[in-house]
């Protein structure tokens, strides 16, 4: 990727005129990237854009727009963003398009989304699968491109401004979005070779790639919500992790522990304006509920006693604030005695006893 194809965007003037180019073009790669640790919600800091130079030509001019200084005014974009006319390609969109709403009110309208494409792709190819292994962006660059992609640099502290960012920094940022083009075309192309050998394959008349880009339009619909996060949806997929990691499911109990320190950590990052994983890691709460569970059910009452959480807690939760522990105590404290009352009334009607792990 060469300097003089990139352009940073970091005043009104410069939007403006990337809006006019926008404008005149069919198609555009579309990226962000997000500050998710010291905000609840996290921040959209940059919006990269890439137009193709040529079909032929895999490269593309870059356009880093500097989404922090230009907040106010990055609206100006629906305009291209709106127009139903001009294909925007992006990859695992339906993220960025909900970040694009709720940071700068922009919809996205005509997506195609590569991840989805290539997906479709190798459901229909099977044996004959002639594309990348990988679906991940770092897969098709890596195929496609051969452009390797690390996830080294994901987590950067994109608030910095553009100028100041190194090297490495830029060349990451614009290789999100600087072949998103190039690769809509050759996985055009895969699903196009599938039609003739089998017919059966196309619904209803329509091309594979028109189904494809049919299922990319559901996520244009979707809209971004205050209070969206759920965290007992969150709680529920960090479960199903943890068991694969461990190899071990958590008990009724230790759910319930790790339930509370779950929404311990999310009251905390809403107060604080920072991410929950700033305040705890995901494994952290997880292993508080798995360790203060077993010594409860271990105790002689089975009684959450703040003594036995506050031991727990001095053995495994070293990153907890001094002055949040007696505020998690009292909250592990409650739910486990409404889990233990629960269980022992099971216990009453079953006789059976619950197993500690």
């Amino acid at each position: 990727m060469k300097e003089e194809n990139l352009t940073i965007v970091e005043t009104e003037q410069q939007l403006a005129s990337l809006v006019n180019v926008l404008n005149k073009v069919k198609c555009f790669g579309v990226d962000t990237e997000q500050h998710m640790d010291y905000s609840y919600y996290g921040m959209t800091c940059i919006i990269q854009i890439s137009v193709q130079n040529s079909s032929n030509d895999p490269r593309s001019h870059d356009f880093l727009v500097d989404g922090l200084a230009l907040r106010d005014h990055i609206h100006i974009l629906n305009e291209p963003f709106n127009n139903t006319k001009i294909l925007k390609i992006l990859h695992g969109a339906d993220q960025d398009l909900i970040w694009l709403q709720r940071d700068f009110g922009l919809y996205v309208v005509n997506v195609f989304d590569t991840q989805v494409g290539i997906e479709l792709y190798k459901e229909h190819a099977g044996e004959n699968n002639e594309g990348p292994d990988k679906v991940s962006l770092g897969g098709l660059l890596d195929y496609f491109c051969n452009e390797p992609k690390t996830k080294e640099l994901a987590r950067s502290d994109w608030r910095q401004p553009i100028k100041s960012w190194s090297a490495v920094m830029t060349h990451y940022a614009r290789l999100d979005s600087h072949y998103l083009v190039y690769i809509f075309r050759r996985i055009a192309r895969l699903l196009d070779s599938l039609e003739e050998p089998n017919k059966a394959l196309t619904s209803k008349g329509k091309t594979l790639l028109h189904v494809a880009w049919e299922n990319c339009q559901d996520m244009t619909l979707k809209m971004w919500e205050n209070h969206n996060r759920s965290i007992k949806d969150a709680l529920r997929k960090h479960l199903r992790d943890w068991r694969k990691a461990k190899g071990a499911p958590l008990n009724e109990l230790q759910k319930s522990v790790a339930l509370a320190v779950y929404q311990w950590r999310d009251a905390v990052g809403r107060k604080e304006d920072v991410n929950p994983s700033i305040v705890m890691s995901k494994y952290n709460a997880i292993g508080i509920g798995e360790k203060v569970g077993k010594a409860i059910l271990q105790s002689t009452d089975k009684t959450a006693k703040p003594s036995v959480i506050s031991e727990c807690l001095r053995k495994n939760g070293r990153s907890i604030p001094k002055d949040h522990i007696d505020d998690l105590i009292n909250i592990i404290a409650s739910e486990a005695n409404k889990s233990t009352k629960t269980q022992k009334s099971c216990y009453t009607a079953t006789g059976k006893e619950p197993e500690g792990n």
